[in-house]
């Protein structure tokens, strides 16, 4: 499985978008036990810089939960695991 991070110059200076490129690794790195194996690329706009951490993981849940990417079911301990 491999996961490709792109950040345009628009979202902050190097050290901004190496910030997010960081959270959103940690972010993916949690998730790749119950991943599709695939190529993924993931594309971040400008308006990542409103999102604190907390809100990202929270809208990459909702994003590869919707996507098919994971499939993550109330009641189950992984589900619990991955949103808590």
């Amino acid at each position: 499985m491999k996961i490709g991070f792109s950040l345009s110059k628009k979202v902050g200076n190097a050290v901004i978008r190496n910030l997010y490129k960081r959270r959103l690794h940690e972010i993916f790195g949690e998730f790749l036990p119950v991943m599709k194996v695939n190529k993924y690329v993931v594309v971040a706009s400008p308006s990542i810089n409103e999102a604190n951490y907390q809100e990202l993981r929270e809208d990459i849940i909702t994003t590869l939960e919707k996507s098919d990417f994971i499939v993550l079911k109330e009641g189950n301990s992984e589900y619990n695991r991955y949103t808590n």
